[in-house]
């Protein structure tokens, strides 16, 4: 008959004076079997003797010995697992510790399934994310002397995208000023495309990383990256900046003496847009009105398209203060490919001219 190690087998024998009969393991296979009483245990893979033995009485010699012989083989064992894996498993996220056991007693070994190979990794029993996918950990067993090889068993489960760092701009501009633009740099782990939003159209506008200025006040953006390979999409917080519009400023301007030339003096203009290729800006001063006292500029007196004030005044004026109200318009030009663009800003300025 045959066997399995571990297992166990009530062996009988009968004699046929119908005296009780002895069972006892043949030394030889001690180490094959053991008896208690008459359950044979299976201990080893090899060959089990049984003898079986009657001594006679008074009616009847002793029996012959009979033996029974048995083949034991290995016995099979089974694996399973006794953890689980994260739910959801991420990208770079937290390692999972594998574990199983099998029936035999005996230590599983773990491996990643060649077919998941780029999206987990596993050192002993901790498996690690490298990838986004499926990750398969396969277990095994080979079994010894006394047990076969376990049929393999697998997990799979899914390792989804990391969540990426809060993206944002890195390169908010400093001073910027109406007509210019500047290239957004984002900043996050994401490994998707970045690009940022504007939420203040009339301010500024975006495409991709691109923002232009096209007005003046506050120019909010948000960063922005979509879902790329190992990461998923994200979105930022409101970031802002000041986008000046075109505007002069001057200072009190010197006495003007009537009959006494007239120091040339260059009105300033601050805040306008600055030139950058492709732009191109022309700044252009000129007379608006006198408020008070006349309609005109002080009589020998001139303002050049540059915002230069020259000349002699003879106008006599009463004492105080005359002010003119001053002109001064912005033409930014803008080549695009055969096609050309452009946007007029017109500011005002009333400057003092002091009489003695």
């Amino acid at each position: 008959m045959d066997a399995t190690f571990g297992g166990t087998y009530v062996a009988a024998a009968s004699a046929s004076s119908a005296l009780p009969v002895s069972l006892s393991i043949d030394p030889s296979t001690s180490s094959v079997c053991s008896i208690s009483g008459s359950t044979v245990s299976f201990v080893d893979v090899g060959t089990c003797l049984v003898d079986a033995d009657q001594g006679g009485n008074t009616d009847y010699q002793p029996a012959n010995q009979a033996q029974q012989s048995i083949v034991v083989s290995q016995a099979s064992q089974s694996l399973s697992f006794t953890s689980a894996p994260p739910s959801p498993a991420s990208y770079q996220g937290p390692s999972y510790t594998v574990a199983a056991t099998a029936s035999s007693g005996l230590t599983p070994v773990y491996s990643i399934d060649s077919a998941a190979t780029s999206v987990c990794s596993i050192t002993g029993a901790t498996v690690t994310f490298v990838g986004v996918g499926t990750c398969v950990v396969d277990t095994n067993q080979t079994g010894d002397t006394d047990y076969l090889a376990a049929t393999q068993i697998s997990q799979s489960f899914a390792v989804v995208q990391a969540t990426p760092s809060t993206p944002f701009i890195a390169n908010l501009p400093g001073p910027a000023y109406y007509g210019g633009s500047f290239a957004a740099t984002v900043s996050t782990t994401g490994d998707g495309v970045r690009s940022v939003t504007s939420a203040t159209p009339s301010v500024c506008t975006a495409s991709g990383l691109a923002v232009s200025y096209v007005g003046a006040g506050t120019c909010t953006l948000t960063a922005d990256v979509a879902a790329g390979t190992n990461y998923a999409a994200a979105v930022g917080s409101a970031q802002s900046f000041a986008v000046h519009g075109f505007s002069i400023t001057t200072s009190s301007l010197p006495a003007a003496t009537r009959g006494k030339s007239y120091k040339p003096v260059h009105l300033a203009e601050a805040g306008a847009g600055i030139s950058t290729s492709p732009h191109v800006t022309t700044i252009m001063w000129a007379k608006q009105s006198v408020v008070l006292p006349a309609t005109a500029l002080p009589k020998g007196m001139t303002l050049s398209s540059t915002g230069v004030l020259s000349g002699t005044p003879s106008l006599t004026l009463t004492a105080g203060a005359t002010s003119i109200k001053v002109k001064v318009t912005e033409v930014v030009t803008t080549a695009v490919g055969s096609t050309v663009h452009r946007k007029t800003t017109t500011a005002y300025a009333t400057i003092p001219i002091y009489l003695n």
